[in-house]
């Protein structure tokens, strides 16, 4: 009984509709539209049982070169010192009267060769990489340092060159190559040298002193046989200067890429391909061009965003920052050992972690 003005309504069970389920609803494949299939990050797991990172290179193969780079770095150092020093070494030029003046003559020579070729071998990093601070600095500490080096190097091979017979008449023209070879081989050293101490790398010294003598030694061999088929001059100069910065390039890229231990190679981001050999102990990777690498024009990732180290052949890295996560297959670490094929991801690009065959038993693939 409903007290007076209820106006409820009640309703009951066998006032309600049968109400029976929706049949099935089947979804054949045929009934699928062709959809793309999502794009996978380079570098990040398909699933999340497995790791492949694909490799997209740069369309410039100098990126992807360090030897390429390396050979056309010098190649156009040589070719600016090739300007300078016709300008003022050129043919009949010379006013040295005695052999004080020849050996300082030549010092200023090996200088002006060696600081260029150094700069431009020293710049080519920052330059590839479009991280204007680095180039700057690269290409100035080289300068400096081949311009040093080059000076001594000029000096003590013109001395070494007189005290074999180069230059006269009176000796063969075997004596007279090998002469001008151990000269400019001397030259070539102390520009791979100027290469490692731009690096502040050890190990990259002993790479630069390698690399410049074989370049050295290979662009003396060609100075006097170049100057037979051209017969000398300008021209002369020209192809074995130029050829000799290339070959002192190449050199020092071949000896960096047979003594490399571990490197980083790029397969997501704006320099894919890249390949960043690490020469150091410590490895800082980050925003700032202070940075051994740097990582530029990504919002996500820190000045000073992580560093790798080396110990007794075992690597691993560490995060820096509490703001700008790193991740290592995909995983957040803050620090962690680092293995054979590894990626490790900051912002966004991707790399790839390498080791020589030698020390792949750290290996985590």
């Amino acid at each position: 009984m409903m007290p007076d003005g209820d106006n409820r309504i009640v309703l009951e069970t066998d006032d309600l509709p049968e109400i029976k389920p929706p049949d099935k609803i089947v979804i054949e494949l045929e009934d699928l539209d062709d959809v793309e299939p999502a794009t996978v990050y380079p570098g990040m797991p398909a699933d999340s049982a497995s790791f492949a990172p694909t490799v997209k290179p740069h369309s410039n193969p100098i990126v992807q070169s360090n030897i390429l780079q390396n050979v056309l770095a010098g190649a156009i150092g040589g070719l600016l010192a090739w300007l300078i020093t016709e300008i003022f070494f050129g043919d009949d030029r010379s006013t040295a009267q005695s052999v004080q003046q020849m050996i300082m003559e030549m010092a200023l020579f090996g200088g002006v060769i060696g600081g260029l070729m150094g700069s431009a071998l020293g710049a080519a990093e920052g330059v590839i990489t479009r991280v204007a601070p680095v180039a700057l600095r690269g290409g100035a500490i080289a300068l400096g340092v081949g311009f040093l080096g080059g000076m001594i190097g000029g000096a003590s091979g013109q001395v070494l060159y007189g005290m074999m017979g180069g230059g006269s008449f009176e000796i063969s023209m075997g004596m007279q190559v090998l002469a001008r070879t151990l000269a400019w081989g001397l030259v070539g050293l102390f520009i791979g040298l100027g290469q490692g101490i731009s690096y502040r790398s050890g190990k990259k010294v002993i790479n630069g002193l390698i690399g410049g003598m074989v370049g050295g030694l290979v662009g003396g061999l060609l100075f006097d046989l170049i100057g037979n088929v051209t017969i000398g001059g300008g021209m002369s100069r020209f192809l074995a200067i130029t050829l000799m910065g290339a070959a002192v390039g190449g050199a020092i890229g071949m000896v960096d890429e047979i003594r490399k231990e571990a490197w980083l190679k790029v397969i997501a981001g704006p320099m894919a391909g890249k390949e960043y050999i690490l020469f150091n102990d410590i490895t800082r990777l980050g925003s700032s061009p202070k940075c051994d690498i740097v990582i530029y024009r990504d919002p996500q990732v820190a000045p000073q965003q992580a560093t790798i180290q080396a110990t007794n052949g075992r690597y691993s890295i560490v995060n820096n920052s509490a703001a700008n996560p790193v991740y290592l297959d995909e995983r957040p670490v803050s620090s962690s050992a680092l293995g054979n094929g590894q990626s490790i991801r900051m912002g966004s690009t991707v790399f790839l972690f390498q080791l020589k065959a030698s020390n792949k038993e750290f290996d985590f693939t």
